[in-house]
């Protein structure tokens, strides 16, 4: 291997010569570094990787060249200052290449960092696919890349070059072509069994050959675009074109399973679909479910629940449940999805908008042997009336839950909104002399604490509270302000000081920390903006918004203006939510006028669960739990957001708080591929609350 860097020379002790049509099957050996050269193997965040972990290959040395001669952004780019000290260098050259170190020391080649792409969730790597392309008898040349449909999501295109002749070309053959869709279908087949179903590209595009700059690389922009999967909105389409791309494997389905076929494409942006193609295999996900299934509802005129994708994940099966009418449009709160294994079961409550499928990654990871049912909100795939508090949904789903397990330990998880409802039911539990041996919530804020004082007597709110913390982020200590009068007494007064004042308006820390925990506030009235009115608008927002919205005490704010006491006051975010609102019934009216149709009953209700789900949110208060809380956020997401989404959980009366971090971000962390390292930890925590049960009965 020569010339890593824009210089020549040997950097490697050994090499392996490739010759034009060769291919890397597995991984090709580059050696080990010379004398005065240096070797470095880091992850994505330029952290070391151990043997036999892939990363990308970093050198430095004698060898490493200056940069890139007239191109300082991309010597910026690919030379670094050294990080690890040492005898590597003052500088690293990031090569790009994906490399492992074996136990014999050995670097092996595996591929380029920049052609991994995401698909449906996975990092892949096109040349696993054109690898498996080439080993097909008609393929001769392969190139594999992502393309962007109109859903803004990723699919691969394979671009080939047949290696076969055609029928023409044979002697004795019938004088006509190769079927292309028959070929395609065969590829697509042949690709299923050695590669998961994301790697499979969605298109096959022939080529007579495949264009290539000066320097051998593909010329990607000469390549011709795929055909569209959007067919069906295209309004030039003819029967002709649309039958030619549907997949040869459904040709011969029923009406409704080709129906179901297209809403398939549509929704899931994927040309080849089967009909037993299951949709958490297509890269699936909660919000594509909501989708799917009102989609349907819209076509059909079915109403089928949600929850019905996991019955009937393929084409096959939901086109079976429509014709029976096998299903239960007034399925009921407590949804199983995983009904069998010896572990103690466990019980997940969904986020507000009742999305049980978001937990099926989850479910299918932790495996066969964990028990898993997802409580969603009454009423949800039915007109039946909502629950109105977090009280009467968590007492309706505890019936749910001691159907399957009369008697505890209890094993409990919530996301988002459902967090609060799991701890509402932990309390209920627990009052009802059962044991919650594992609480556990998913990157979600807490609830706010019913009242609460300092030893002083002053009501113990959440704005305090947020000072407090941000106190303490400041090294300032206050002792036990629940117990110690003399604590409590430094706090409210270091809660009355000045921050800021202009014109005479000034703003004490208690009033500030209400600024610094909403956002919309702050765009509202910037307080570092003297020309804008910003002091006297936050205190106009404190007295008239402020305790509706953050439970604001009277005796931290400054005594009211006549003109404040008279304001009728609409805050900004209100009046945002307001115009969002209208703007959604004006996008419903116009589709109404335009095109005849009216949203889904399944859109519509979800609409109201949410709603619902936030009121119920806003007027629940938490009372005391003797259970543990194991708060589980996602690694990429803002460090602020994370504080302040889980500042209201220390603000509890709980029997103690543990954190855990996970890759990924809020919404993904519960999908392929973060999901698995979810599941890791999920079943660490089962586990243990196995060992502990199993320990305590051997010392009864």
């Amino acid at each position: 291997v020569n010339g890593y860097g824009p210089t020549e020379g040997t950097t490697f002790s050994c090499c392996h010569v490739m010759h034009r049509g060769d291919r890397i099957e597995r991984s090709v050996p580059l050696g080990r570094p010379v004398a005065n050269t240096s070797a470095v193997i880091v992850d994505g965040d330029g952290h070391f990787v151990p043997d036999g972990a892939t990363g990308e290959l970093w050198i430095g040395g004698d060898g490493v060249a200056r940069g890139y001669l007239g191109r300082p952004d991309l010597t910026a780019e690919q030379f670094v200052e050294n990080p690890f000290g040492g005898r590597l260098g003052d500088r690293l050259y990031r090569t790009g290449d994906r490399v492992r170190r074996n136990a014999a020391g050995v670097i092996e080649f595996l591929g380029r960092i920049d052609r991994q792409v995401k698909i449906r969730g996975f990092r892949v790597e096109p040349a696993e696919a054109e690898a498996a392309l080439l080993a097909h008898t008609l393929v001769a040349q392969a190139h594999v890349q992502p393309v962007q449909n109109r859903r803004d999501d990723q699919q691969l295109v394979a671009y080939l070059v047949r290696a076969a002749p055609s029928f023409a070309d044979v002697p004795g053959a019938d004088a006509r072509p190769i079927d292309v869709a028959s070929t395609d279908e065969d590829l697509a087949g042949f690709l299923h069994q050695s590669l998961p179903r994301y790697l499979v590209p969605d298109f096959f595009v022939w080529l007579d050959q495949i264009p290539l700059r000066a320097n051998g690389k593909v010329d990607v922009d000469r390549l011709p675009p795929p055909p569209s999967t959007w067919f069906s909105e295209d309004p030039g389409a003819t029967e002709e074109s649309r039958e030619a791309i549907v997949p040869r494997s459904i040709r011969g389905a029923s009406r409704l399973e080709n129906t179901l076929v297209t809403i398939f494409q549509e929704v899931m942006g994927i040309r080849d679909i089967g009909l037993d193609d299951a949709f958490f295999d297509l890269g699936g996900h909660s919000l594509l479910a909501v989708e799917l299934i009102a989609a349907i509802e819209r076509s059909t005129g079915a109403r089928l629940p949600l929850a019905a994708i996991f019955e009937a994940p393929t084409v096959a099966k939901l086109a079976e449940l429509l014709r029976s009418d096998g299903w239960d449009a007034t399925i009921g709160s407590l949804v199983p999805l995983t009904t069998t294994g010896s572990r103690p079961p466990l019980f997940a409550v969904t986020a507000g908008d009742g999305n049980v499928v978001g937990f099926g990654p989850l479910a299918r990871q932790l495996g066969s042997d964990q028990p898993f049912y997802v409580l969603q909100p009454f009423g949800l795939d039915s007109s039946a009336p909502l629950h109105r508090s977090v009280e009467s949904m968590a007492r309706h789903y505890v019936r749910e839950v001691r159907r399957i397990e009369p008697h505890g330990p209890y094993m409990l998880c919530g996301r988002c909104f459902g967090s609060l409802i799991a701890y509402e039911m932990a309390r209920r539990i627990e009052s009802a002399g059962e044991e919650v041996a594992l609480f556990l919530s998913i990157d979600s804020g807490g609830p706010l604490w019913r009242t609460r004082r300092l030893a002083n007597g002053v009501e113990y709110d959440l704005v305090i509270h947020e000072a407090r913390l941000r106190g303490a982020v400041e090294g300032v200590a206050f002792g036990d302000v629940f117990e110690n009068r003399a604590d409590a007494e430094r706090l409210t007064a270091w809660l009355g000081e000045t921050v800021t004042e202009h014109e005479g308006t000034a703003i004490n820390r208690y009033v500030y920390a209400a600024y610094q925990a909403r956002t919309d506030v702050q765009r509202a009235y910037p307080l570092d903006d003297l020309a804008r009115p910003g002091h006297a608008g936050l205190l106009h927002w404190a007295w008239v918004s402020g305790p509706e919205e953050m439970g604001l005490q009277t005796a931290f704010l400054a005594p009211p203006t006549p003109a404040i006491r008279t304001a009728r006051h609409l805050h900004r975010s209100r009046q945002l939510t307001r115009a969002t609102s209208i703007l959604d019934r004006s996008v419903g009216w116009l589709n109404f006028a335009t095109r005849g149709s009216v949203s889904a009953f399944a859109e519509r209700r979800r609409g109201d669960v949410l709603r619902v789900a936030r009121e119920n949110a806003a007027r629940y208060r938490a009372g005391p739990l003797r259970a543990t809380i194991v708060l589980v956020h996602a690694s990429q997401e803002a460090v602020e957001h994370q504080r302040m989404q889980f500042s209201r959980w220390y603000g509890l009366e709980v029997g103690g708080i543990e954190h855990r971090v996970v890759p990924g971000t809020h919404h993904g962390m519960l999908r392929e591929p973060a999901v698995g390292a979810l599941a890791e930890g999920v079943e660490g925590l089962t586990v243990a609350v196995i060992e502990r049960q199993s320990g305590a009965a051997r010392l009864d």
